[in-house]
């Protein structure tokens, strides 16, 4: 059963990232005030990203993809984890 819900949340996920053109990146994880601009710069170096905000109260990272370009789950999940952090949801304004 946990096998099925995972797949059906990597499904819904990918579906987000392929269509959105904005993201709000949900995560967890310890970070600290000063490292959300490693996070944003991170985040700014992908391919598909124009725009990045970071809230770290929130924990949230606001992500605007370049247009015709893609953000997928995994550059998402790579990273989050490269700066010590967890993907919680991907919620997309732009379907």
């Amino acid at each position: 059963m946990k096998k099925l819900l995972a797949i059906i949340l990597a499904i819904n996920l990918i579906a987000f990232a392929a269509h959105a053109e904005t993201d709000k990146i949900r995560m967890s994880g310890t970070i600290c005030p000063s490292c959300d601009q490693n996070l944003e710069k991170s985040f700014s170096e992908l391919k598909a990203v124009d725009k990045v905000s970071v809230d770290i109260k929130g924990m949230v990272v606001t992500v605007k993809t370049k247009a015709g370009q893609i953000l997928t789950v995994e550059d998402i999940k790579k990273t989050l984890n490269d700066n010590g952090l967890n993907l919680v949801s991907i919620l997309s304004s732009n379907p």
